[in-house]
């Protein structure tokens, strides 16, 4: 037992180093797929936001203040 303790513990470990590396590259994929959705719809708030300016420039829209 004690001369197979070690290598076990070895079989231990590279299994989580294994899983760490998953999880890892699963993060990773995660925020890249988060970072392509928010490059895609860029564009699309951009002109949102030209819009809006417009709107306001042109007196359309006026904010509000809230009294404070």
């Amino acid at each position: 037992m004690k001369v197979a303790a070690p290598y076990a513990q070895e079989l231990l470990d590279i299994r989580q180093d294994q899983c760490s590396g998953m999880r890892l590259v699963e993060e990773i994929r995660k925020q890249a797929d988060g970072a392509r959705s928010s490059t895609m719809s860029m564009p699309y708030r951009v002109q949102r936001i030209k819009e809006f300016v417009k709107q306001l420039e042109a007196g359309d829209i006026k904010l509000l203040s809230s009294g404070a």
